[in-house]
């Protein structure tokens, strides 16, 4: 059985994965955790598996390495996709294995692929775009490919340094405004319970992921960031830099 595994605050990174495991089996199993996982998943050596993630300031949102845990393996075949902004993925996907490999996992494939930036969508816009897609099926038929002749050694290399990045801090959180009407929607759906159920416009900045869900998944329009007008424009300024470049999808198979 094909089991697919992702952390999707904005949705990308889960029709990334989805895609994927439609390419490989139509009748895969689905789970999101990007709320966490009540129970252990554990599965053995004849299930294939997938686990897709964002990137976090060039790792592995600490949220997720706690989900991680709970997914196990016994020498079981895993997919592992990295879905990045534009900037860099810098250490997460080798991250990301060597978490899995430690819960028994096999990785036979790992990717990276650009997703419209959750924060800013002027950067990598409309992305994944129609060549991001031919990759994703280039991916998926090599895996197929691969899945159907077994090398002894079936292990991928992929980039990334260990000791992994230091996380920067990432003072951009969402703030409320007058549109809002307490639906509590946003409350119910952040993956950290940054925000008060009595009172949405309350947000505890000192858990707040700035994942953006809330943002995209608000039905009023209520949330936008907390950057005042300059700043921001000091931040889009920055950004033509920092994100400048057009970044492929990187396949490691």
């Amino acid at each position: 059985m094909l089991n697919a595994f992702y952390f999707s605050p904005t949705f990308s990174t889960k029709k990334i994965v989805t895609l994927i495991a439609k390419g490989l089996d139509p009748n895969f199993s689905e789970k999101d955790i990007t709320l966490g996982i009540d129970s252990e998943f554990i599965l053995n050596d004849t299930d294939t598996a997938i686990i897709g993630i964002p990137v976090h300031n060039g790792r592995v949102p600490a949220l997720v390495v706690e989900s991680l845990k709970k997914i196990k393996g016994n020498k079981t075949n895993l997919i592992t996709v990295a879905v990045y902004g534009s900037r860099d993925y810098d250490d997460t996907l080798l991250e990301l294995n060597d978490i899995c490999q430690g819960q028994g996992f096999n990785i036979i494939a790992s990717a990276t692929f650009v997703a419209q930036h959750s924060l800013n969508d002027t950067i990598a816009t409309g992305r994944p775009n129609k060549e991001d897609l031919l990759k994703l099926e280039e991916f998926t038929l090599k895996i197929k490919d691969k899945l159907k002749t077994p090398e002894q050694d079936s292990s991928v290399k992929v980039k990334g340094k260990f000791p992994y990045r230091k996380k920067p801090g990432l003072p951009i959180y969402p703030i409320v405004n007058e549109k809002c009407n307490n639906c509590g929607l946003c409350a119910k759906e952040c993956p950290v319970g940054a925000i008060d159920f009595e009172d949405p416009k309350i947000i505890n900045r000192k858990i707040c992921l700035s994942c953006m869900r809330c943002f995209n998944i608000c039905p009023q329009g209520a949330r936008e960031h907390n950057t005042k007008p300059i700043a921001m424009f000091l931040l889009n300024t920055l950004n033509k830099f920092v994100f400048k470049g057009y970044k492929e999808p990187e396949l490691f198979i």
